[in-house]
């Protein structure tokens, strides 16, 4: 019995403290601290790599018709084809709440992937996958899906970046008649 008036007599002031310590604090405001992946960045320090190293670059177009033309491109062409990669962001706070983030590990590549999408219809960028080396923990590819309403048309834009290596550009541009057009961009520079 005495020890466990002892006891009570050590415990009691820790559990008044503890309590009176939680009705002190004021509540605080939540801050979304959800960090997204900056493929922006990413995009931005491949291409910056791309243009100082001295690669052998070229591009293959293929058109509606599946002919290809094959050229060989300097920085500059590539620069302002990758460009189009170096838009892509949805870090800004105005939208970011708008993408769902979704992570899950993919045993069969080895990978874990990052997945963010959105449902809203008024931004064009409708999901990013970044795939993430299990071992490594660097990008392996990253692929983007935009899709741009227009009065007329719908342009449909996947977009897979091959970390170190290459790109690849599809568009199909869908008409309200029902007409479809896709046509194929693939620059390598590392393959």
């Amino acid at each position: 019995m005495k020890l466990l008036s002892v006891l009570l007599l050590f415990v009691m002031p820790f559990v008044v403290a503890c309590s009176n310590v939680n009705q002190q604090q004021p509540q605080q405001n939540t801050v979304d601290t959800t960090t997204f992946f900056d493929v922006h960045t990413f995009f931005k320090n491949e291409i910056q790599q791309v243009q100082t190293t001295p690669y052998f670059i070229y591009s293959i177009f293929t058109n509606n018709n599946q002919q290809k033309d094959s050229t060989v491109i300097g920085n500059k062409d590539f620069a302002a084809i990758a460009n189009e990669f170096a838009q892509i962001d949805i870090r800004s706070t105005n939208i970011r709440s708008a993408y769902v983030e979704n992570a899950f590990n993919d045993l069969t590549t080895k990978s874990v992937t990052l997945n963010y999408s959105t449902n809203r219809a008024d931004l064009p960028i409708k999901s990013i996958d970044v795939l993430l080396d299990n071992e490594k923990n660097t990008v392996k590819r990253i692929f983007v899906k935009s899709i741009q309403d227009n009065a007329d048309s719908s342009i449909i834009k996947q977009y897979s970046w091959k970390a170190g290596k290459s790109f690849l550009i599809t568009t199909t541009i869908l008409t309200k008649q029902g007409t479809k057009y896709t046509n194929q961009r693939y620059v390598n520079w590392n393959e």
